[in-house]
């Protein structure tokens, strides 16, 4: 008992608590410089009880040293008292001779060693940013991310029975969080590749670039429904917020806990939530159940490629107005729906446009203020009505309400460059790509874009970003292998490029087939058009394989063959021209056939009449006046081609390919007007190379 008595004055005559009330606060301080120097630097979890490790560590060692330091300091024999008279030379007070543990135990020691113990910490996260997956902050170079954002995983669910309503949620939410301005929300697309991962949150965060990641599960069982989400700091992997969302099962009851989460996500994220957007993340759209299903399902079979899952969508959705015909949002998307199957050309009739409008004006009508109409109207107008001033104004209305999502900025890009503003274009593409940073769409559609105003290196890099998410994509290698045809003129190049985009597995028929017709090679031109089918699909609508073959066969001098092949298509295409009389696409292919054919005058109608219907489109403009162009050409209007092409040559870039190495301007190649043109893009070309 008086060993410990002893102990305790000791303690208190060297002031020891002084020294530990002065470490637990510097700690405390060291700690927090730490963890807003990891979280801005993106440092991995263990960093901070890392640093927490070392302080404990150091708390003995400074107690050992200011124990040793202040005996020795006690200890020491005063000094002589002096008079005012003897200021001046006052010899040092005698000290007594250092100890092994007195030189161990210094101060200088102790603070060397913390230094160096945070100093490996530092090159130890260092390693982890350069070498081991992590980021730099944005100060460092990684570039900004948004406060504000955040990706939503794939929900889990314990009923696999109800999977599409689990998918349905996970949607429904994502919508419902895009409509709060102030957040950056990541789309669907981009968080499908992360169903059932393994990887570490801060990984995805990396990947994503955002700052939060929710995670969740749904469980829909006995007329209930239960969902759980937990909010997680993308950098550090700290659990920031988990709540249970359990409610009787019942359309506006789903609706209540998405505008819950919506509301907690906003607060957590410290988002501005204004009334209005409250207002809509909270209005319900349908108090049936069974329809809001339907729409669930639905909006999942939209997201999805192909024409089996569109034209699904559209079915079910039809199913759910049936149940509740007051269902506007249903409406809305069912409108999209048949847009969508005219676009696509699954069914390029007057019924269905007739079809899209009215199931627009009945959302409307239903609820005049829905973003979701707008969308639809937006939509309409470009893909049926290509009304691009229309368009535009809808699908800038929707976005001022009901926010951003990567398809509905695309879809503004995509207006954009219809109307010749390619770098407005340009811009909203890469928000989009911003917003579905693993969506693989993005990269090549702004390639495809910067290819109209010259810019082929800005495109390569675009469509490689593309090809990095999806190594072995056809469009995108399509598009690689066109710039560099467009910037270079370089066969040989774009053959290597076209043997890379092989050996991913990509199927590349129509690339290859092109690239042997300027290579002159019709032999080699025919064998890839072995797997594609008899009716080749477009996006324009399709063109017979017959046709295909037949101008790879008359390139090899086969005139008898490939007249056999065109009278082929001629009869399908003409078909078209009369089921589809709008489309320009069909008759302009009509024109191309019949030009091949010899007959002339019906070729050089077909292209008047395709002219007619080609709507005020600048994307398409050039493309298609090229290929008018070649009608006359083939037709022996060589006059009439020479001036398209001096009018294209003067707003738009025509390129090396076109004029010196396609065939399709063989005709013309005797023409001096023709030949000056080829030399002019030569110039121009060697000028920007």
């Amino acid at each position: 008992m008086s060993r410990l008595r002893s102990l305790i004055d000791e303690i208190h005559r060297r002031s020891l608590w002084q020294v530990l009330s002065i470490y637990l606060a510097g700690s405390w301080v060291a700690l927090q410089v730490v963890e807003q120097l990891a979280e801005a630097a993106g440092l991995p979890s263990w960093v901070r009880p890392l640093a927490l490790v070392l302080l404990v560590i150091g708390l003995p060692i400074v107690m050992a040293t200011a124990f040793v330091q202040e005996g020795m300091t006690t200890k020491a024999p005063e000094a002589p008292s002096q008079s005012l008279a003897d200021v001046g030379e006052v010899a040092p007070p005698p000290r007594e001779p250092t100890t092994g543990a007195a030189s161990l135990f210094t101060w200088r020691n102790a603070l060397a060693g913390g230094v160096i113990a945070f100093a490996l910490l530092g090159l130890a996260g260092t390693g982890w940013v350069l070498f081991g997956g992590g980021s730099l902050s944005p100060a460092m170079g990684g570039g900004d991310v948004n406060p504000h954002s955040i990706a939503v995983l794939p929900f889990a669910s314990v009923d696999e029975e109800n999977e599409a309503f689990r998918v349905g949620v996970h949607d429904a939410l994502l919508t419902q969080l895009a409509k709060v301005r102030d957040l950056q929300v990541i789309s669907r697309t981009s968080m499908l590749e992360y169903e059932g991962t393994r990887k570490p949150i801060p990984r995805i965060g990396e990947e994503l670039r955002v700052a939060r990641v929710l995670e969740g599960s749904v469980q829909r069982a006995d007329d209930v429904v239960q969902i759980n989400v937990q909010l997680i700091d993308a950098a550090t992997d700290n659990h920031l917020w988990a709540e249970s969302y359990t409610r009787d099962l019942s359309a506006s009851n789903l609706i209540a806990i998405q505008s819950e989460i919506v509301r907690d996500i906003a607060r957590e994220l410290r988002a501005v939530l204004a009334p209005e957007e409250e207002a809509r993340i909270a209005s319900v759209p349908t108090h049936d159940l069974e329809a809001y299903d339907l729409f669930l399902r639905a909006r999942d079979l939209q997201q999805r490629e192909g024409r089996g899952s569109r034209m699904e969508a559209v079915e079910v959705l039809e199913q759910a107005v049936t149940l509740d015909p007051d269902f506007a949002l249903a409406w809305a998307y069912l409108s999209m729906g048949h847009s969508g199957a005219y676009w696509y050309g699954y069914d390029r009739t007057q019924t269905r446009i007739q079809r899209a409008r009215a199931a627009v004006d009945r959302a409307f009508e239903l609820d005049p203020g829905l973003p979701e109409a707008s969308l639809a109207l937006g939509t309409y107008y470009y893909r049926t009505q290509r009304d691009y001033e229309a368009a535009l104004r809808e699908l800038t209305a929707a976005r001022e309400e009901m926010g951003e999502t990567a398809d509905l900025v695309g879809l503004i890009g995509a207006v954009e460059r219809r109307q010749g503003d390619f770098a407005s274009a340009a811009a909203n593409m890469r928000r989009a790509a911003e917003l579905d940073p693993r969506g693989s769409i993005w990269g090549w559609t702004e390639g495809q874009t910067l290819w109209m105003v010259g810019d082929f290196a800005g495109a390569d890099r675009a469509i490689d970003r593309t090809l990095n998410l999806a190594p072995g994509h056809p469009a995108a290698w399509d598009a690689k292998i066109r710039t560099h045809l467009f910037a270079t003129g370089d066969l040989a190049g774009a053959r290597r490029l076209l043997d890379s985009a092989l050996a991913t597995g990509s199927t590349l028929a129509v690339s290859g087939y092109r690239l042997a017709l300027l290579e002159r090679d019709g032999a080699a031109a025919l064998e890839t058009l072995g797997g594609l089918p008899e009716l080749v699909p477009l996006q324009y609508g399709a063109v017979p394989r017959a046709y295909y073959e037949a101008v790879a066969h008359a390139l090899d001098g086969e005139t008898a063959r490939a007249r056999q092949l065109l009278d082929s298509a001629r009869v399908i295409f003409e078909g078209f021209v009369r089921t589809q009389p709008g489309n320009e696409t069909a008759r302009l292919n009509l024109a191309l056939t019949y030009a091949r054919l010899g007959r002339a005058e019906d070729a050089l109608d077909a292209a008047g009449a395709a002219l007619e219907l080609l709507p005020d489109d600048e994307f398409l403009t050039a493309s298609f006046l090229r290929t008018i162009a070649s009608v006359h050409a083939a037709a022996g209007a060589s006059a009439e081609a020479i001036d398209l092409l001096r009018t294209l040559a003067t707003d738009r870039p025509i390129t090396l390919l076109l004029l010196g190495l396609d065939p399709v301007w063989d005709p013309l190649r005797d023409e001096p007007g023709f030949e000056a043109l080829v030399e002019r893009e030569r110039a121009a070309w060697a000028a920007g190379s």
